[in-house]
């Protein structure tokens, strides 16, 4: 029996942007376990292929006092950065020598617009004129808009409203407009606390993924609850020699105070640890199914 692909991949596995929107937090020793360069840059990639998998919003990084945050940015800036703009906007940098390794995200920014049914694309301002810019969009034709535009060297998301023999005639968008996922933002705190203190302000409901807390098919339909009255949800996990408590010890702060869940993702784990990068990919995978099963928008 033959079926047409794109159709069974637009109908079962379009990546729509729906609420609770989830952001993930990692710290900076992220990357310690790992020996090389090589090495560190893979684990991380592993992390931003995760993190656009399971539709992640936002990357919050914490600095838990060991490693290089800049590192750890540098190399999920690009890996977000679809291919068709990293030559104008990625910077040739001594900790990216090894960027080539990670594993392309190919989600709806990255592809072609027709294999997610979609009208929006990145672009870059690569000509600004008097009365109309010109788009770097990665298609067979730059997209052109009319009237006033961001600086020369600025990426923007644009919605494609018609195409003539020249340009791809495009308007400005908020990326929150877009229907479809649309990559990760990233962000730096400086330590777990101001991170802890931002998510409660901006009313996350606030998980932390270790193996000392509840195991998840235990408080399942109460999470549930909890996540279908709010827009947004950070999951924290920690790092290769501390967990997320651990380090508000050291920190010297009680993370009961803005913690909601304490949820072991893995129960029974197999083995003596779990690294950060398969924590993420196991508490993604659970919180994907959550979201379908309870409340995800077909």
């Amino acid at each position: 029996m033959g079926f047409n692909e794109l159709e069974v991949h637009r109908k079962f596995m379009k990546p729509i942007r729906s609420k609770p929107f989830i952001s993930i937090a990692i710290p900076t020793s992220i990357s310690l376990e790992s020996k090389t360069l090589r090495e560190q840059t893979l684990k991380i990639g592993y992390i931003g292929r995760a993190a656009a998998i399971f539709r992640v919003e936002n990357i919050m990084i914490y600095n838990d006092g060991e490693g290089d945050e800049k590192f750890v940015e540098s190399v999920l800036k690009y890996i977000e950065v679809p291919p068709y703009l990293k030559r104008l906007l990625i910077p040739i940098l001594p900790e990216l020598r090894f960027a080539g390794v990670v594993p392309p995200l190919k989600s709806p920014h990255h592809v072609k617009p027709e294999i997610f049914d979609t009208v929006y694309r990145e672009g870059v301002i690569v000509d600004r004129g008097k009365d109309r810019c010109l788009i770097e969009i990665g298609l067979d034709k730059k997209g052109v808009v009319y009237g006033i535009c961001p600086p020369k060297g600025s990426r923007v998301t644009v919605k494609i409203i018609r195409e003539s023999p020249s340009y791809f005639h495009v308007i400005i968008v908020e990326k929150s407009e877009v229907d479809v996922y649309w990559g990760y933002s990233i962000y730096l705190y400086r330590s777990l606390k101001k991170l802890l203190e931002n998510a409660k302000s901006s009313k996350y409901l606030v998980i932390i993924a270790t193996k000392k807390g509840m195991p998840i098919h235990t408080i399942e339909k109460r999470l549930a609850e909890e996540l279908l009255a709010r827009d947004k949800v950070m999951i924290i996990f920690g790092g290769p020699k501390l967990d997320v408590d651990e380090i508000a010890y050291k920190e010297s702060f009680n993370i009961n105070t803005y913690v909601d869940f304490s949820i072991n993702f893995i129960p029974r784990q197999g083995t003596m640890n779990v690294r950060t990068e398969e924590a993420i990919i196991s508490s993604l995978a659970i919180m994907n199914y959550i979201k379908e099963k309870y409340f995800e928008v077909s």
